[in-house]
Parts: C-alpha cells; structure tokens; sequence
C-alpha cells in the first residue's frame, strides 16, 4: 500500500521533472559555450563579456534546477511519509498493545527511512534516465565510435549494483528488525526500571541490552561493508570506461587527425556526465533494494495491525438510539444533544474469569466515576471504552492510561505544544511552576529521570486537559497524590464539564473524596462482577 503511493505520479513529481530537463538543457548549452569560448582564447580573439555571463549564468542554472527538482521530491516524500505516520498512529488497538507507544516510535522511525524511496530512488533515476539519453544522443551526433564504446562498457556498471541490491535488500530488513529488537527492550527496560532493581535483574538486562547491541551493529556493518566495496568497484569500472573513451580520442585527434577538437572537447565533457549518471541510476537501485527491505516490513507490520485491529474486542456504541457500524459514524450534532453513548452490554472472557459489563449510557456535561476493588476490570473497561470510542472517531478521546509518561522534550511539547497563555491556569492549579521555572516552558529540556511521579503524573493530567477532546477518560488520575493536588485535580476536571460540557470517565479508590467535591455523579460500582450495579449519586 506504501509502494503505491510513493509511485503515484503527483505534481510534485512533475515539476521535479521539468527541472530536471531544464538542468540538462542548461549543462548542454554550457558546454556549447565553452567550448566556443576556448576557441576564441586560442585564436586571440577578444571575448565578449556577455559569452562569460551566459556561461556563468547557464552552469549556475543547472546546480539551481536540479536542487529545485530534488526540493520537490523531498517535499514529495515527506507529505506520503506525515500522510502514513497519521494512518499508522491511528491504526494502533490501545486495548491489546500495551505499549503502543514504543511501537508508534518504531513504525515512524522505519517509515522515515522509507522516504529514500523517492529521495534517493525516483528522484536520481529520473534525473539520470533523462541525462543517459540526451548524453548519449550528443556523444552519439558527434564521434559514433565513442558513442559504441559507451554501448558495450555500460552495462557492466548497472549488472554489479543488480546482484549488489538484491542483498542489499534483505540486509537492510534484518538491519532494522534488529534496531527493534533493541529499542523496544531499551524502552521496556526504562519504563520497568523499578520491577528490575526490586528483583536484582540489573545484569540480565545489561547483558540482553548487550546481545540485542552487538545483532544490530553487526547487521549495520555487513550493510555498509557491502556498499563500500560495491561503491569501490563502481568507481573502478567508470573510471577504466571513461579512460577508453579518452584513449580512442586521443589517437582520433593526434594519431589519425579523423575528429576535430571541438568534436573532441564536447564528446569528453559529456562521456563523464554520462558515466556519473549511469553511476547514479545504479546507486539509486542499491536505495530502492535498501528502501524496499524498509518498505515491506512496514507494510508486513501495518497489515498485522489491521488484522489485531478486527479482531479487538469493543464495545457496541449506540447514539440516538442507533447502533454506530462503521467508523467515523459520530456527527457534530450526536456529540452534543442529550446523551452522548450508550455502551452496549459486554462480556470479556480472561484467562481465568469471565467479566460482564453492563450496559452504561454516558451523557455530556457529566462526571462518571468507577469504583470497584482491585482485579475487577476497571482499568480493562477503559481501555475498551477509549478503543471503542476511537474506532468510531478517532479525534474524539482524551485517554489518560495508569501507567502514563512523559518523554525528553520541552514542557510546551509535552503538553500537546500549547501556549503557555492557554494553559497558565491549570500549571497553578496543578502546582506545576516549579518545573516550568526550572526547565523553561519553551526552551529547556525535561529530564523525566530527576522529577517525581507525582510530578510526571501532573504533566499527564495538564496534557489531557489542555487535549480538547469531547471525552476524557483517566485511570486513577488522584493516585499518588496528596489532598490539596487531588482536590485541584477534581476542581479542574469539573470546570472541564461546566464550562466545556466535556464526558469525565474517571476510575479511583477514593469515592468519598469525590463526593465531597463533584455533583452530579454517576458512579458505576465494579465490586460486584456478576451484578454489577449502576446508580446516580445526586
């Protein structure tokens, strides 16, 4: 699916390839120029200035046109590249990839090598294909036995990058698997560091972390090894073509005086331009075969989580009395008349039990609490709901998980790159201007390793209040913090529903707390799996 849209032929991709042609033109009138010019230099004749301008005009005009085309391919490349980086990020079932995250980081970082396609494929084999030809053509109009040379020394060039490409191609596959492999243990292992040091499992992750190095630096440096010597031979071939070509003048010109200098001069400018684009369109093979490896391991990857995506577990959504069949089925009009949901009984099966949900109608400007003791379901029943909800619109939940985190970046892009102006009243509330005074808001850096949970937690909160989505769901928001920061938590939640008329589904131990501080409440009680028991404290 990737391939066939790096291969659709855009307006980009046209207007690289007019600037490709352009360049061409320019290189060719350039050495027309120049060639007329020495001939005058070697007569004595006076040149005129307005000769020099247009040879300098024209060899600038090349360098300008090609970096025009190459802009254009990048431009290209990067819109399919941000195009599928939004279609693999919403592709991601919450409720069975726990660590969603990780993976989102891997898929992206492989789609990003996958733009040499067009970069360093389309784009050189454009350009080149079109330089062969016309280069050909005027070698071939000006000294034929020349132009036979480049015939039969040619394809020796293109022969050597095909057997080279076909392994590159897989050795950029296992390249990567193994920079996974690495990066989704180096992620785990952070995330978990506190399980490690509580089980002594220091040295089994060192020595795991260490294997799993070792794979991918040996993969890289069997992949480079194979381009530096294919690249070495590739130089080696051109530059004995090229010599061929230079030999058979030299006796045209001085041995048997069959050819003129002109002849000579144009045909030895263009043959190495020929040979470098023959280079090029080789080179550019070795880049799709790398590319291609790139390609269909992202596409092997999207195309399983297209499949664990059907086969999620959901939960039925009625609006209106209708239930949602497809996704994308919400309307401006169903968020927010009267209620909002209405989730559908559901039975989860787990290994050892099997969990009814009832059926639960969630309204807007409402606050929802679940409550129940530990092993229930609570935290399983919102990942279902926040999944559900995504797969009929996907811009429409804000999902606070229990275990949430914040990543090396600025505070400003923590929180969804806000304003500070739109923002500033949650930071007081939440007592978060100690780490905007030390880090900055803009400009410093968030080290995660030296500020607390609670701290990290706060960032979370502040990052789904500030999400704008018309359901906000949480996982034990209050947990870990002390009462003044819980009561300011729960004052900013309820401001979300008075003044935004938002949908709070939140799930916490401490029931009465909240009571104390929001009304109305629906409370969902969890204690009782079998009969599960629904009521509205008023």
């Amino acid at each position: 699916m990737l391939l066939r849209q790096y291969q659709q032929i855009t307006l980009n991709k046209l207007l690289a390839i007019l600037f490709n042609i352009l360049s061409i033109i320019s290189f060719v009138y350039f050495v027309i120029l120049l060639m007329e010019l020495i001939n005058l230099l070697i007569q004595e004749a006076s040149v005129s200035y307005s000769m020099i301008l247009y040879i300098a005009v024209l060899l600038s005009g090349r360098y300008i046109f090609q970096e025009a085309s190459q802009l254009m391919m990048s431009v290209e490349a990067t819109r399919v590249t941000n195009k599928w980086s939004n279609i693999i990020i919403n592709s991601i079932p919450l409720v069975d990839r726990l660590e969603a995250g990780e993976l989102q980081h891997q898929l992206t970082f492989v789609l990003d090598k996958t733009k040499q396609y067009v970069t360093n494929y389309q784009f050189t084999a454009i350009l080149s294909i079109m330089t062969l030809v016309i280069m050909f053509g005027v070698t071939l109009y000006y000294h034929w036995v020349a132009a036979i040379i480049l015939i039969v020394t040619s394809p020796f060039i293109p022969l050597l990058y095909i057997v080279v490409g076909m392994k590159t191609q897989d050795d950029a596959k296992t390249q990567m698997n193994e920079l996974n492999k690495f990066q989704f243990t180096l992620m785990n292992t952070l995330r978990s560091m506190d399980d490690v040091v509580n089980l002594n499992l220091q040295q089994h992750v060192v020595n795991r972390l260490k294997s799993y190095n070792s794979k991918y630096v040996n993969a890289s440096m069997k992949l480079l090894k194979t381009v530096f010597v294919s690249g070495f031979m590739l130089d080696f071939i051109t530059m004995i073509s090229i010599g061929l070509v230079a030999l058979e003048l030299g006796f045209e010109l001085v041995v048997f005086k069959t050819i003129e200098f002109e002849s000579a001069f144009i045909v030895m400018m263009v043959v190495p331009e020929f040979y470098l684009a023959l280079k090029n369109l080789s080179q550019s093979f070795h880049a799709k075969k790398e590319s291609m490896g790139q390609i269909e391991l992202l596409d092997s990857t999207y195309d399983q989580l297209i499949i664990d995506r059907k086969n999620s577990r959901y939960i039925d959504i009625v609006v209106n009395g209708e239930k949602l069949s497809g996704t994308n089925n919400f309307s401006d009009g169903n968020l927010h008349k009267g209620i909002a949901v209405n989730l559908e009984a559901h039975d989860i099966k787990l290994e050892d039990k099997s969990i009814h949900y009832p059926k639960v109608e969630l309204d807007f400007s409402q606050f929802n609490v679940i409550i129940g003791r530990n092993g229930v379901g609570k935290s399983l029943y919102l990942q279902l709901l926040n999944d559900s909800i995504k797969f009929y619109q996907s811009q429409s939940v804000s999902y606070l998980p229990q275990h949430s985190y914040i990543f090396e970046g600025t505070f400003k892009e923590n929180i969804g790159n806000k304003s500070y102006d739109e923002c500033a009243h949650y930071i007081k509330m939440l007592k978060l201007d100690t780490i905007c005074e030390r880090f900055g808001y803009h400009d410093g850096l968030i080290d995660p390793t030296i500020i607390s949970h609670g701290e990290q937690k706060r960032i979370n909160i502040l990052r789904v209040l500030m999400d704008n989505k018309p359901f906000v769901i949480l996982d034990e928001p209050l947990a870990g913090l002390n009462i003044e920061l819980k009561q300011s938590v729960l004052k900013c939640l309820l401001k979300l529903i008075t003044d935004q008329h938002k949908c709070v589904v939140m799930v916490t131990h401490e029931l009465s707390l909240v009571k104390q501080r929001v009304r109305p409440l629906n409370v969902i009680d969890f204690d009782q799996i079998d009969q599960l028991e629904v009521h509205h404290d008023e």
